[in-house]
């Protein structure tokens, strides 16, 4: 049973990562002429496409895709704690409340991932040649639109910029606290004890 639990939050997990980084991949305008965007949207189109069209967008954000993250990652906590911890859910109030809760703290966490490959990716370009790919630029595209937003801070010592470097560590920090604010909830009772 552990196994089959394991296996079916791993394939759900990456699912649920795959749709958050087409969502970010839209809000990021990367073209989508890309044949790895259009690989990621051809994935992930069956599940999304019924929910858009009653949904819509806002601005550049599919709201298709983030409600279906927050299911996705909620899906995943709920059987995590129905399974490995049945004795802390005394309150269905209180399980569903975090559940949800946990959830967007999933995605959040998910979103801080992606963008901390992106960068150690960008990085590691910037050193070594590499031949242009859709992989490459696709990275490339939504790794400028991440450090574009932080451009207005010069971090720029000689030919060295330090900005990715910066937003690496705040990235770090801020998934630590985040891990340190979902410890908190698990430990706080709010399950209903």
């Amino acid at each position: 049973m552990d196994l089959l639990l394991s296996l079916l939050v791993f394939v759900v997990g990456a699912y649920s990562l795959l749709i958050t980084i087409r969502a970010m991949l839209q809000v990021m305008r990367v073209s989508p002429t890309n044949s790895v965007a259009q690989a990621i949207s051809r994935a992930t189109d069956p599940t999304l496409q019924s929910l858009r069209r009653k949904l819509g967008s806002f601005q550049r954000i599919d709201i298709a895709s983030v409600v279906v993250c927050l299911l996705l990652e909620s899906a995943i906590t709920a059987s995590n704690l129905f399974f490995y911890q049945p004795d802390a859910i005394n309150s269905p109030a209180g399980f569903a409340m975090v559940t949800l809760l946990l959830g967007a703290i999933g995605v959040l966490s998910n979103i801080g991932m992606i963008l901390i490959v992106l960068l150690i990716v960008r990085v590691v370009f910037s050193f070594i040649p590499v031949q242009s790919s859709s992989w490459t630029s696709l990275i490339i595209e939504a790794s400028n639109t991440v450090l574009r937003l932080f451009s207005r801070f010069n971090l720029q010592i000689g030919p060295i910029d330090l900005m990715p470097g910066v937003l690496l560590l705040l990235l770090y920090f801020g998934l630590q606290l985040l891990s340190q604010f979902t410890q908190g909830i698990l430990s706080s009772g709010l399950l209903g004890n």
